[in-house]
């Protein structure tokens, strides 16, 4: 068995993942600090060492870089969970606003592109419009869930706490950036009809 067949890349190849890696990190810093629209490819290039071209050579243009960014801040989210092993929505809600505290830079940088995009034209729209859809839904299937099994309120319909959970969820990760003693698990917690 080689290196490679045993999930260890070397060479060239492997420098590029860690490469691409490393610059999608920074533009999660620059995004988070400036936003995408004055975010700049030329600064990200700079922060990584790489000219504007040599960037280009990993991300064919902004958009690109955007959803790869996006795309980290999704997975880090599913891994959060995963390694959560949560079968609970209230678990799950822990795991995600646990995970905003510790990922402050992908927290930060998914807060801003979310209200940039409320704009038609900008690149992460239809993402962030997609995503919200499909949050929705998982979210009323899972409150449905808890509603039979006794553990949130059943006097709102489903559809309705499955958006006040989207909307606390963010709204607790803007004021985290301003308020961080604020404990967004408690916060939550004011959902369901008993504590733990």
């Amino acid at each position: 068995m080689t290196q490679e067949t045993a999930g260890t890349r070397r060479g060239p190849y492997r420098k590029g993942v860690e490469r691409r890696r490393r610059i999608v990190e920074t533009a999660v810093e620059v995004f988070a600090a400036k936003g995408y629209t004055s975010g700049s490819m030329r600064e990200i290039a700079t922060r990584v060492g790489l000219t504007q071209a040599g960037l280009l050579h990993h991300f064919a243009d902004k958009e690109e870089l955007l959803t790869e960014v996006l795309n980290a801040r999704d997975g880090s989210v599913d891994a959060a969970l995963a390694e959560r092993e949560a079968t609970t929505l209230r678990e799950a809600l822990a795991g995600i606003a646990e995970h905003n505290r510790r990922e402050q830079g992908l927290t930060s940088v998914f807060t801003i592109l979310s209200a940039e995009a409320t704009n038609e034209d900008h690149p992460a729209h239809g993402y962030f419009t997609r995503r919200y859809r499909e949050q929705h839904a998982v979210s009323v299937a899972a409150v449905r869930a808890e509603q039979a099994a006794g553990r949130m309120r059943a006097d709102v319909p489903p559809e309705v706490l499955a958006s006040l959970l989207i909307a606390a969820l963010d709204g607790l990760q803007l004021q985290q950036s301003y308020l961080p003693e604020i404990d967004p698990t408690e916060v939550l917690e004011a959902l369901f009809t008993e504590r733990d």
